[in-house]
């Protein structure tokens, strides 16, 4: 996730280094809030880790406006897919943990272990 943050750092970077009068220190402001949201991701807790992924994911959709370089569809565009594509990815792991977790927690004895196998390959 982080080469994924710095490369997005990089693209955004050289789309506004080419306009005019561009908001240099707002982009680091983006870039630091961006880097701390992709640091906190990194935690053994999964459930933590899916919060703050999907708090990064509504910056990123968000932050071409707040930021106001929303102009550079470059910019703009790279933002909202990385934070969508973060998005779909984090509510895919949520719903995949959910499942697992019904499954592990089934009354069914004997059968569980199969039906949990069974959902675990479907999910994934």
């Amino acid at each position: 996730m982080l080469v994924c943050v710095i490369g997005l750092a990089l693209a955004t970077w050289t789309a506004l280094s080419q306009i005019d009068g561009a908001p240099a220190r707002k982009l680091c402001v983006g870039t630091s809030i961006t880097v701390f949201f992709a640091l906190a991701a990194i935690t053994p807790r999964e459930s933590c880790a899916i919060a703050v992924r999907l708090a990064m994911s509504g910056w990123l959709v968000i932050a071409p406006w707040l930021l106001s370089f929303a102009d550079s569809s470059l910019a703009r565009w790279s933002h909202v897919l990385t934070g969508s594509l973060i998005a779909l990815l984090s509510i895919g792991s949520l719903v995949t943990g959910a499942a697992e977790k019904h499954a592990a927690e089934a009354p069914w004895g004997i059968g569980s272990d199969a039906l949990h196998i069974a959902l675990r390959r479907m999910w994934s």
